[in-house]
């Protein structure tokens, strides 16, 4: 099957939602505290500690799925999250790639935030799927920040 196949496949698609929007729900509780202030939560995603997050949550949940093998539905999943939510202020898909390597390149030094965050939405999404059949806690680390954030305004 060819990569656009796969994109356009209803199964793809609905994974790639699913995947946002776990990680939509610990933003939009935040929203409206943040319009208090006259604030956007997603604007505060631009941080590399939130950057590494979103990728380490959605790495694991994404090695966790039937296309864990198609590499590049994982980073067109990422160019999504990441465009639509004006994080990497690029527009288009083939602009990415040195997004991305930054980022595997952050990832690799280690010892700096996106790192961190990396380990923590890895760490917070594994907790999650491991615990869901018995409706243990969930970590919401990004929401956590994020108030940690809305705090210092």
């Amino acid at each position: 099957m060819k990569d656009s196949q796969i994109l356009s496949s209803d199964k793809f698609i609905e994974i790639s939602k699913a995947l946002a929007t776990s990680l939509i729900f610990q933003i939009s509780i935040l929203s409206e505290l943040y319009k208090t202030k006259n604030k956007n939560p997603y604007d505060e995603l631009k941080d590399e500690w939130a950057i590494g997050y979103i990728y380490g949550w959605t790495h694991y949940l994404y090695q966790q799925s039937v296309f864990k093998d198609f590499v590049n539905g994982f980073f067109y999943i990422m160019y999504g999250i990441y465009s639509k939510w004006k994080i990497s202020g690029l527009d288009n898909y083939s602009e990415h790639s040195d997004f991305f390597k930054k980022i595997e390149n952050k990832i690799d030094e280690k010892n700096n935030s996106l790192y961190e965050g990396m380990c923590v939405g890895y760490k917070d999404s594994k907790h999650n799927f491991v615990n869901r059949k018995k409706k243990k806690g969930i970590k919401i680390s990004l929401q956590r920040f994020l108030l940690k954030k809305f705090k210092k305004y």
